[in-house]
Formats: C-alpha cells, structure tokens, sequence
C-alpha cells in the first residue's frame, strides 16, 4: 500500500461499539495510546539538540524514549501539542521553533538541523500563508490531521485571518479577505487547478475565493466545506460568551498535555478579535454562485440546544453542481479531532485522486 494509506496507528477491540441503530458509535471508540502508533527502529538522538528535543518529545507525548527518525505527529503530536512544545524549546534549549518548521521537519535529526540552520523570524506561525506540507509539486493549525491521510506529492497550506500576529489590521469584509487570500496564494501558485477546504466560517471563505477565482478564469475542481452555513441569520441571535479562555482550554485539554491556564487565556486572546470580526462579516455577507459541486462534511451532533445545526441545502443557491453530503458523527467544535480527520481526510484524498 502506499504510505498515505498505512493507518498511523493500530488499535485491537474485542468488539465495536455500536449505537441503539446498529452504527458503529465512533465517539465511543478509545484513544489510541502511545504503543499504538508506528515507529521507526530506534536510533539514539544525536547531539546536544536532538537530546534536548527528544526529552521534551517524551513528556509532551507520555513515551518511554524517542529516538532521532520517529515522527512527532507519527508519535501522536498534533498542533495543540506543538505549540506547547516551541514554548519548552525556547526556555529549556534556548532556541526559537516556529510551527512552520516541525511541520516541514517532524523527526527529531531534521528539526534539530533545522534549528540549528535557521535564523528566527518573528511571528511566522501567524503569518496568512502556513505551509502544513510543501513537498510535491503543485489551511491552518487544526488542518494539520488532513496531512497524514493524503498523497505524499500533494502539498498543503493553510490560510490564516490577518490580525494574528497583531500587526495587521482585520478585514472589513469577506470580498477584501477573498482578495487578500487569493493574492497569497498566487504567490505560490500563479494559476489553477486550486482545491480549497474551509471548515465553519473557513467554508464561507473557501466558497467566495472559490467564486471569485473562477470569475478570473481559474478552475477549482474541488471546494470542500466543513458543517459551515451559507446563512449566518440562523446564528445571528447567538450571543459570543465574553468568557470564553475556560471553553478555549477545555478544547485544548481534550487534545491530551498539560496545559495551562495561560497558554489558554494567550490562545484565546489572540484569536477572539478574529472570532468576533469574521461572525460579523459572515452575517453581512452573500454568497455568489459557483460552477462546481461541493463535498460537504457535516456534523451530525448538536454543540448544545441554543446552537443550531447546519443545513448543507443552505448552500444550493450558490453553486450549479450537486452537494454531496458526508455526515460525521461529531459536533461541530469536534471536527479536527483524529477520528473525525480520519473520515474526512480519506474522503478528501480519494476524490483528489478521482480528479488527478
């Protein structure tokens, strides 16, 4: 088999769970644990920085030892994780990991070259463009467990909002953010095909740059949407809790490793100006229609009673093509957890490979 196809982790079950209707009940399936996903044979890290980061890997990640080829995300990392770790680089080997880099060197012998060769740039991790995955010739934190379960030659970039970095003023509009982020990507790839994904505002997103590039003469042979609405009426009454740095942390807690109430609260600072700015701009704006079909995932579990949930027909005023729904037994706020990724990514890769 292909390596994109080799699962990341082998789990054995006496029997599957099931629902009252006879479905398999994924969300009542175990965590893999550490031994359950696949290594290399081991080597011992080489070296003063490939000691340091392997010993950092083993608490981040509840592993007996790490050895210089394992893979972080192999290992059971992800991007929560990762980003608690540049933190422990920093202050206990005094160098500067930027998430960019672990994601285009994720063994411990390529990261510590890279450290050492890099010279640290300021807030790369937030910049618009994040390459999740470069190689091959040819979307952000959370898309990184899309990676693991597509082609090795297919490259991957997230688009992040302005205003992460805190430098760079928030869009007024969902036109001006299309714009924007269609720049970025032309920087990277001058001309089509483009396959673009967006989970929840993300989908209103990818849609409009979907339209907006076609209106140029591009083609986008694949937009996938993620549980995003086409009407953010039917969530304008929603009220944003100004509290919201417990639930932040309750979402990275369920991601496994200890973190803390500041790494929390400084997530959530960062990103809630965001939150508030694209709900606004999503309420104000109206689609325009695009030529293609849309694969469509959507969440088949209510966040709570006050959330509505998402109606895949809502987007049939806006496309010419067929929407073909994948339902995903998962809230909406669930979607990039491992199982829900699994479900997706596959599906994802097979209708690239359809198009290729």
């Amino acid at each position: 088999m292909p390596e994109y196809m080799i699962p990341a982790a082998l789990v054995r079950l006496d029997a599957l769970p099931v629902t009252n209707n006879g479905k398999v009940n994924r969300r009542a399936l175990p965590e893999p644990e550490a031994s359950a996903f696949a290594a290399r044979s081991y080597e011992a890290p080489k070296g003063d920085v490939e000691i340091g980061l392997a010993e950092i890997w083993t608490e981040l990640l509840s592993l007996d030892r790490v050895g210089r080829h394992d893979n972080f995300f192999m290992l059971g990392g992800h991007s929560l994780l990762a980003v608690r770790m540049t933190g422990s680089v920093r202050s206990r080997l005094g160098l500067d990991l930027k998430l960019h880099t672990l994601f285009a060197a994720p063994t411990i012998s390529d990261l510590a070259q890279k450290l050492l060769q890099e010279a640290s740039s300021d807030d790369d991790e937030y910049s618009v463009i994040f390459p999740l995955k470069t190689s091959g010739i040819g979307l952000s934190w959370p898309y990184i467990g899309l990676v693991k379960h597509l082609h090795p030659d297919q490259p991957v970039y997230g688009i992040q909002a302005r205003g992460l970095d805190r430098k760079t003023k928030l869009a007024t509009s969902v036109e001006e953010m299309t714009e924007d982020y269609i720049e970025q990507i032309r920087r990277i790839q001058p001309h089509g095909p483009y396959h673009l994904l967006g989970w929840s505002f993300g989908g209103t997103v990818a849609h409009s740059m979907a339209t907006e590039l076609e209106k140029q003469g591009e083609q986008v042979p694949l937009l996938v949407i993620m549980d995003s609405t086409a009407d953010y009426s039917i969530v304008a009454d929603v009220q944003i809790d100004d509290t919201e740095v417990g639930a932040n942390l309750e979402h990275l807690v369920r991601f496994g490793g200890d973190f803390s109430a500041e790494d929390g609260g400084a997530m959530w600072e960062r990103t809630k100006p965001i939150n508030d700015n694209s709900f606004a701009l999503a309420i104000k704006f109206k689609p325009s229609v695009y030529s293609g079909d849309i694969l469509f995932f959507r969440a088949t579990l209510q966040e709570d009673e006050l959330t509505p949930m998402v109606d895949p027909l809502s987007w049939t005023p806006y496309l010419t093509g067929a929407i073909e729904v994948h339902d995903v037994e998962c809230t909406h706020i669930e979607m990039d957890k491992p199982a829900p990724m699994t479900i997706i990514g596959q599906t994802v890769a097979s209708k690239l490979e359809t198009l290729l």
